[in-house]
Parts: C-alpha cells; sequence; structure tokens
C-alpha cells in the first residue's frame, strides 16, 4: 500500500525527522514500513577542511533503520546530495553531506534506534537481544551489537589489587582463544584480553605496575611476560596445576619401577573355570542340576532310598 505525502500518516512522521529531510512516499507491507525521503540541505560542510560548499556534485541513496512504529519495522530511504569542495587545497574533492544528530557517516541505524540497541544489548545479551529485536522487525546481528557494546562502552576503573591470577579461554574452542584476568581476593574478573600468546598481558602488565603476585598456569608466554615486566612479582602456581604437575611426576617416577602392564595369573584362573565348566556341560549335552536328578533316578530304579 502507497501513502500519498499529504496524508495523515506522512504529516504525523514529519515530527519525527529533521525540518531538511522531506518524506517524499510511505509504503507498508505486513512487517515493514518503508519510508522514502530526500535531503534539502542547501549546503554542507566539508569534513576535511571545514570549509561550507554551495555546489553540488551528484546524489546518493543511503538506507537506515529507524525504530520501529505501529508494530511494523521502518525503513528509510533518504536521497542525500554530494558536494564539490571548494577549497584547492582539501584532500576531500567530493563529500557527502552528513546528519551527525540524526544519522551518522557509514551507520545503518539512526542515531536513536542504535542508542536503543546498544542498550538492548547492554541489559540483555548480543544474542538475546538480536532475537529480540528481530520479534519488533529491526533487523541486527549478535556480531553487530556486541560491537556498538564495545564501542559506546564507558571505561570501568579497576579497583586496586595486589595479586592476580592469569589463564587463557576460548571464544570459540579450538578455533579462538583470550586471556582472562582475575582478582584473587574478590574472585572478580578484570579484564578479557585478546590472543593468549603473551603480547596483551605484556600491554596490560605494564599499565598495572603495582601487582605483587601473579598466579599462573604452566604456559611459559605469561611467566616470560611477567618475568619481562615485572620481574619482582611473585609467580605462583594455581592448585590445579600443582596437583597436575605432581600427578604427572608421580607417574614419571612409578613407570620406572612398575612394568605397564600388570597380571595376575591366580585371579585369571579364577576367572577362567566357569567359563570352562560351561564348555563341558555343553558337551555334555546337559545342565547344571541334571546329574544329581540322573543319580536319583538309578536308586529309585535298584529299589535303593535317597539319603535324607
Amino acid at each position: 500500500m502507497e501513502v500519498d505525502t499529504m496524508s495523515d500518516l506522512a504529516r504525523a512522521l514529519k515530527v519525527f525527522y529533521p525540518k531538511y529531510l522531506a518524506i517524499e512516499s510511505i509504503h507498508t507491507t505486513p512487517r515493514m514500513m518503508h519510508v522514502e525521503m530526500v535531503s534539502h540541505t542547501k549546503s554542507a560542510v566539508c569534513p576535511a577542511c571545514g570549509r561550507r560548499s554551495r555546489r553540488v556534485h551528484s546524489t546518493h541513496v543511503r538506507n537506515a533503520q529507524d525504530l520501529s512504529l505501529l508494530d511494523h519495522g521502518v525503513e528509510l530511504s533518504i536521497e542525500s546530495n554530494r558536494y564539490f569542495c571548494t577549497n584547492k587545497g582539501c584532500s576531500e574533492k567530493v563529500f557527502m553531506e552528513r546528519y551527525d544528530r540524526f544519522l551518522e557517516r557509514y551507520a545503518r541505524f539512526t542515531n536513536r534506534c542504535k542508542d536503543f540497541i546498544t542498550r538492548l544489548a547492554v541489559a540483555t545479551d548480543a544474542e538475546t537481544a538480536s532475537k529480540i529485536l528481530r520479534s519488533i522487525h529491526i533487523k541486527a546481528s549478535g556480531d553487530t551489537l556486541l560491537r556498538y557494546t564495545r564501542k559506546q562502552g564507558e571505561a570501568v576503573e579497576l579497583p586496586p589489587t595486589k595479586g592476580i591470577g592469569v589463564d587463557d579461554w576460548a571464544y570459540q574452542k579450538r578455533h579462538t582463544y583470550g586471556t582472562i584476568i582475575v582478582d584473587l581476593e574478590t574472585h572478580q574478573p578484570l579484564e578479557l584480553l585478546e590472543g593468549r600468546d603473551g603480547k596483551t598481558f605484556k600491554e596490560w602488565l605494564r599499565q598495572h605496575p603495582d601487582i605483587k603476585i601473579v598466579a599462573r598456569d604452566r604456559s611459559s608466554a605469561y611467566a616470560s611476560a611477567v618475568e619481562e615486566v615485572l620481574p619482582n612479582a611473585i609467580q605462583i602456581a594455581d592448585r590445579f596445576h600443582i596437583s597436575k604437575n605432581l600427578l604427572d611426576a608421580l607417574k614419571l617416577s612409578l613407570s620406572a619401577y612398575m612394568p605397564s602392564n600388570i597380571r595376575f595369573e591366580e585371579l585369571e584362573a579364577q576367572l577362567s573355570e566357569p567359563a570352562e565348566e560351561a564348555v563341558d556341560l555343553k558337551k555334555n549335552g546337559s545342565r547344571p542340576g541334571t546329574s544329581c536328578q540322573t543319580r536319583d533316578e538309578a536308586r529309585h530304579r535298584s529299589g535303593a532310598t535317597a539319603p535324607t
């Protein structure tokens, strides 16, 4: 269904968009609302040199998603202007006009829509938020939401700590790994770092020179990072790896005195006896208890009585 520009719906929507963007037409489907808009700007500022230009080079259609309306997803198609930069010394010869307060450069979501989906991802998680947004007809993948969350996330000041625990963890098992740093006193995670080769861990240690104790696994990458950046810090193997080291050393020591395979001949003989008896019974065609019945029948024929 197509709604004319002067319809009540188009007039109602105009208050939600900048004045320099005029609604040309609205196309609706059972789930989506496609709004075609045209930019009426007369000039724009070059992002490189800051000079304002009035020379229009061409137009370009930008597509973006907006907040849902009346149980419909909203897709915008904006015919934007490209301008010549009149500064001969500028590196940008042609540039696209910007709507920084409404739609950022290269953005696929309006600022208000991006703010909403980011807040939803922070309150839940990226994959759950993606499923919720799908139900209200906003298309945003979990990776996109995670990227927005990281970009807009505020820096958190870490509490002072003297001891940390460091270990690797898997984004995707056998494919992508990272490094997790935990406070030894509160047992709360402090940082998640990319990779487990020790490079990012070195940079983190340089930013936290007050660390005195580092509990780690048997990874040589973490050990060398601590020795290089904080040579005076005490390195401690965690409880799991201490037990693992003890078990490995015990196995190595016992293997020199004990054979790899131990056989108990008497036990094997006892276990094999029932099998041999079963074979003999099978050859005789009888079952357990048959021999006793045969003796009783012979006594009965001879007139003897069975002992009581």
